[in-house]
Formats: structure tokens, C-alpha cells, sequence
């Protein structure tokens, strides 16, 4: 074999696995990136639910027990959300 065949575009084996290695460490870090943007979300859905929670017990007293019940459970979906991000985030940090 001559060097023209063993090399493609001035780039040896070697130089090439190294740039895919740190190309594949670079996409790893875009995605833990993104699932950090992932944890946004429920923290907005959290507030809102909370604000929504707290003017319904504010218009009507009689059935925060209820409204309260309601608020925790849907709180709770949401900070699961959250916890699936920041699991994500874990898994793919370079």
C-alpha cells in the first residue's frame, strides 16, 4: 500500500478515531445540556399550579382540603418530570 491509500485527506487511523472520540464527548455534553433545559419546565408548572391552587382556596375556603389534595398530586407528576431531567442530565455527563 502506498501513503495515499493508507491515509484519507491528511488524516491518519489514529487522528481520525481521536476526532470522533471528541466529537462523541462534545454531542454528550449537548445532551446532558439539553436535559437540564428539561428541568425548567416543572419548575414553571409547579409555580402555576401552586398560584392557581392558592387563589382557588383564596375565592372559596371550604374546600381547600380538597384543592390542597389535588395540588400535592399534581405537584408531585411534575417534580417527576424534573427528577427524569436531572437523572438524564447524570447519565450523559461527559
Amino acid at each position: 500500500m502506498t501513503k495515499g491509500e493508507n491515509e484519507m485527506n491528511g488524516i491518519t487511523g489514529e487522528q481520525f478515531i481521536q476526532i470522533a472520540l471528541q466529537l462523541a464527548g462534545g454531542m454528550k455534553a449537548i445532551g446532558a445540556g439539553l436535559a437540564v433545559l428539561g428541568m425548567f419546565g416543572p419548575g414553571v408548572g409547579v409555580g402555576l399550579a401552586a398560584y392557581g391552587a392558592f387563589t382557588g382556596m383564596a375565592r372559596n375556603p371550604e374546600i381547600k382540603d380538597h384543592i390542597g389534595t389535588q395540588m400535592i398530586i399534581a405537584l408531585a407528576f411534575a417534580e417527576a418530570i424534573a427528577i427524569y431531567a436531572f437523572v438524564s442530565f447524570f447519565l450523559l455527563k461527559p
